[in-house]
């Protein structure tokens, strides 16, 4: 059973591509009033460094704010070792004057790559390094001829180049806000989730910001709750991406208002008996809900396991319809976990928002 239809019609896209005509666009980002009330939650950049992450959920004019401490960002460990074999050698080099030359930095340089590469998890891996001064001047290389897609690497340089260009101190902001004034409790118009490129945003924000707009005496919303992604470009997806990859967590769209990383995940367990289908939980949690997923799983006998548990999601092509086939055997210590992409990340954001206002006793009338 989908979610309500009427909370989900309104959301504001960006500029139309080739791929989505015919779809919803706002062409430029809108200026809104707000009379009544705003939400808002802030990222700090330091998050790209694997510190601990804390936003801020606060109303605007009514006197009574939340504090959201959100989930900490998994830190270094989960960087490429190369990553921080190179950030060993930038703080030692900047904080002692070990190396008076440039000639004797690049040697230390060469040897700290060196060591790197020959980390026994780059094993059977095909490695390519070229690095170049200001110059020109190659500084370092190890198969630089070798062709290679970059793959997560390019996190790196995209974390760099935000850094670089935004500062430590730069805010992303996602708001919560309204263009019509709150009446006895009732709020005559939409609502906007106004999208401002938090990579980190959960439900758990969303449900803050259903919180912060009840404690503000809202009841009743009498509008839809629209999705606003416009902060970014059209493009969603990168050039050479694989359309077989597209339903896969690892080629999710990018938007500017990204909830759960644009995926919903799936934990699988075994069905109640034998031949049964499998059952599932999602996070977020009314995810599974904003999906038409049909189960066509089945919980096998333990002879019957075969290779084990090899239950295996698909979603339609642009759509929100996901099937579920393969197997579970009956006796499945643990869950399986899955995950799936969502296809309209401000569409989705907005359907999990009136989930929560709903949680949160507001009524949507939209």
């Amino acid at each position: 059973m989908g979610m309500p239809r009427r909370a989900m019609r309104c959301w504001i896209r960006r500029p139309t591509s080739s791929l989505f005509t015919g779809l919803p666009t706002m062409r430029k980002r809108p200026r809104r009033r707000c009379y009544g009330w705003g939400c808002r939650r802030s990222l700090p950049t330091d998050w790209l460094w694997g510190g601990r992450l804390v936003g801020e959920v606060e109303t605007v004019g009514v006197g009574i704010g939340v504090t959201e401490r959100a989930r900490g960002v998994r830190g270094a460990k989960f960087l490429p070792r190369v990553f921080l074999w190179i950030a060993v050698y930038c703080l030692a080099s900047s904080g002692v004057a070990l190396c008076a030359t440039i000639a004797e930095r690049e040697t230390v340089l060469g040897a700290v790559l060196d060591a790197a590469l020959a980390d026994p998890i780059l094993a059977g891996a095909a490695v390519g390094v070229r690095l170049e001064a200001g110059d020109g001047r190659v500084v370092y290389e190890r198969n630089g001829d070798l062709r290679l897609m970059p793959a997560s690497g390019l996190k790196l340089v995209t974390g760099g180049c935000a850094l670089d260009l935004l500062g430590r101190r730069f805010t992303a902001v996602t708001e919560v806000v309204a263009d019509a004034p709150v009446v006895g409790g009732v709020l005559d118009g939409p609502v906007y989730l106004r999208g401002g490129g938090d990579p980190s945003l959960d439900m758990a924000a969303l449900e803050a910001f259903a919180r912060a707009i009840a404690a503000a005496g809202v009841r009743t919303i009498r509008g839809d709750v629209c999705g606003d992604e416009t902060l970014f470009g059209a493009d969603r997806f990168g050039v050479n991406w694989s359309v077989q990859h597209l339903e896969r967590y690892y080629a999710a769209p990018v938007s500017a208002l990204s909830l759960n990383k644009n995926v919903i995940d799936f934990w699988f367990l075994p069905g109640p008996a034998v031949g049964a289908p499998a059952r599932f939980r999602t996070e977020p949690g009314p995810g599974g809900a904003y999906l038409a997923l049909e189960n066509r799983s089945v919980t096998t006998s333990p002879a019957d396991a075969g290779e084990g548990c090899t239950l295996y999601l698909r979603r339609l092509l642009w759509t929100p319809r996901v099937l579920l086939v393969g197997t579970i055997p009956v006796d499945y210590q643990g869950e399986f976990e899955e995950a799936v992409t969502v296809t309209e990340p401000a569409h989705f954001a907005a359907s999990m928002l009136h989930a929560a206002l709903g949680a949160a006793g507001i009524a949507v009338e939209g």
